[in-house]
């Protein structure tokens, strides 16, 4: 097993400044047109998050294992908390989640789910860049991890819950969701284990200063050999066989 241990919602570390490019003139950023400055920069992203490389052991750190379907897009919040008081949110900082509407066909583990449940992926986390008067920027750092839910389809989610924060509940960990393909066979939704064909090997976001807007990239993290797809191409009914074989 591969494993890192983590809070609710991650953690993100960032390391370094590897390259800056200055151009000059009129530019577009988001939209729209800007006669700031753009600065690319490119840093290096470490992230503490959870990972298996058995079904074993995904099962053994999930507490609920449910089978269904995302219904929508509920709301965005702040995922960051006071750590006095995790119910409330931090009004010194922002780290966009995202709740997810989920209904909920079949339980293979854990007791009381209701029908209707809350799913929390997290979408960016809060970051600071330093420009070049040593001021701090704050900025979104958009996760790997983030994966759109594809509404309609038929899902196997390995969960957890948090009832100190909001009440919802997130993933175990990667590879934590499984869809059903058209096939009838299983596909891991990751961008570490299964990471579509035509994603971008960069994530990139900006920073908005006085009189420049940073251009911040980071690579992807791409581990073959230890990112190891071992739960697509199953049969949907055998894979939710051996899932309920293990958690026996």
């Amino acid at each position: 097993m591969k494993k890192n241990k983590w809070k609710v919602f991650g953690s993100v570390l960032l390391l370094a400044v590897c390259s800056l490019v200055i151009v000059q003139g009129r530019n577009r950023h988001d939209g729209m047109v800007s006669s700031k400055n753009i600065e690319e920069v490119t840093i290096t992203v470490y992230s503490d998050y959870p990972t298996y490389d058995s079904l074993k052991d995904l099962e053994n750190d999930s507490t609920y294992i449910v089978e269904g379907q995302y219904t929508g897009l509920l709301s965005t919040w702040n995922a960051d908390r006071l750590p006095s008081d995790p119910s409330q949110e931090d009004p010194t900082s922002y780290s966009e989640g995202r709740k997810y509407g989920f209904t909920v066909s079949r339980v293979l583990k854990g007791e009381d789910v209701p029908e209707e449940i809350e799913i929390n992926k997290v979408y960016s986390v809060q970051a600071k860049y330093l420009d070049e008067n040593g001021e701090e920027i704050a900025y979104q750092l958009p996760t790997q991890y983030y994966t759109e839910p594809q509404i309609g389809e038929t899902y196997l989610l390995f969960l957890n819950y948090d009832a100190e924060c909001s009440g919802t509940y997130f993933s175990a960990g990667e590879p934590g969701e499984i869809m059903m393909g058209s096939d009838g066979l299983s596909e891991t939704c990751s961008n570490l284990f299964n990471p579509p064909a035509n994603q971008p090997e960069m994530l990139t976001t900006y920073a908005e200063g006085e009189n420049t807007i940073y251009r911040i990239s980071f690579p992807r993290e791409r581990r073959e050999d230890l990112y190891q797809d071992f739960l697509s191409g199953i049969p949907w009914e055998e894979l939710l066989d051996q899932v309920k074989a293990v958690a026996e």
